[in-house]
Order: structure tokens, then sequence, then C-alpha cells
């Protein structure tokens, strides 16, 4: 069983989302019908940085994360950074409450994380998963970024 998540750690472990909402289970299950919905990204490409936002949902409680990027390129050369947010979610009590939570300003660029192949004048394709060990829980979504 693979216990982290593929590519790099950013910066450092244990980042803390902020909690924007709380939603409890009878509410997340008649509206997303027993799954909770993909990550959503909001990246911007400035004076060669990327700079990206990033809203989840998760179990309420869930205090740190760990991020995890990889840069890649596909068959016809599209660039594109996948983003893995890895929590644990192994208090079964905890899923009566889920928490919409968010990590502001994550910041890449060549001279802290980006390797040489990565062009920021071009598009580049955002993917952001959670990373849990439960695959019921893990989602991801998948955004392109055009550079200002």
């Amino acid at each position: 069983m693979i216990k982290s998540p593929p590519g790099k750690l950013l910066n450092s472990r244990n980042i803390c989302p902020n909690t924007v909402g709380l939603f409890n289970d009878i509410n997340m299950n008649s509206f997303f019908e027993k799954r909770l919905p993909s990550p959503f990204a909001n990246a911007k490409i400035t004076d060669l940085q990327l700079n990206l936002n990033i809203l989840f949902f998760a179990n309420n409680g869930i205090t740190k994360v760990n991020i995890y990027y990889q840069c890649v390129l596909n068959d016809s050369g599209t660039q594109r950074i996948n983003f893995y947010i890895e929590y644990d979610n192994s208090d079964p009590l905890r899923e009566i409450e889920y928490a919409m939570s968010k990590v502001d300003n994550i910041i890449l660029s060549k001279s802290n994380a980006l390797p040489e192949f990565i062009d920021l004048n071009k598009p580049i394709d955002i993917a952001v998963f959670l990373w849990d060990e439960d695959p019921v829980t893990s989602r991801g979504t998948v955004t392109t970024v055009q550079p200002s």
C-alpha cells in the first residue's frame, strides 16, 4: 500500500489550513450525495511565480496537512503540476461534521521549487487531490492557469 503521495513535500510539514465553514453529516449527504466534492484551486502566474490558493472539504478536526507537488509534461508537451493535500482521517467520530478549509499563498518559482522544464510563460494545468488512505474520501480536480 502506498503511504504517501508522489512528488516532493512543499516547504515544511504540517501546514495548518484555515476552516471557513462547517457542515453536518445530514447537509453533506443531501447536498453532495454522500461524496465530498473535489478540491478547488485558484491560481495565477505573476512575476514568474505561480500563486495558488486551495479550498477543500474534509472531516472537521483535521488541523494539519502536508502538501506535495509533482511537475510533469504529458506526451503533447502540456505542463502540469499535481498537488496532493495529505491528511489523516483516522477518527471515525469526526465523520459527522465536515469542514471547508483553505490553504492560501502557496508560491512556486524557479528559485524555490520548479524544475527547469516548467515554463511560466505558457499555460499550466494544475491538478489538486486530497490524499487519504481511504480511497472513498480521496478526490481531485484540474484547472488550467494562463500566464498574466
